[in-house]
């Protein structure tokens, strides 16, 4: 879902194409936000739990830095909003 979601809003030329790639993405998100903290609360012992939740929330958050950082370097591209949405 993530892939594809963001290979329609790389190639979007419509504003129809963007909200179905974000559609896609966000279902995606959607998924994931719920069947990963099962899967750790299922999964792990539980000494380890509480570490294991945190360093999933910090790479969540990495990742949103890193995704404004991607944005910030397609500002001076052409077709700017495309990309924006499609690779960060």
């Amino acid at each position: 879902l993530f892939v594809a979601g963001a290979a329609l809003m790389a190639a979007a030329r419509s504003v129809a194409a963007v909200i179905a790639g974000r559609v896609l993405v966000g279902l995606g998100i959607g998924v994931a936000s719920v069947v990963v903290p099962v899967y750790i609360a299922e999964a792990a012992p539980p000494r380890l739990r509480a570490t294991l939740v945190t360093v999933n929330v910090l790479m969540i958050t990495t990742g949103q830095f890193c995704a404004y950082l991607a944005d910030y370097g397609f500002t001076y591209v052409e077709g700017t909003w495309r990309w924006m949405l499609g690779v960060a």
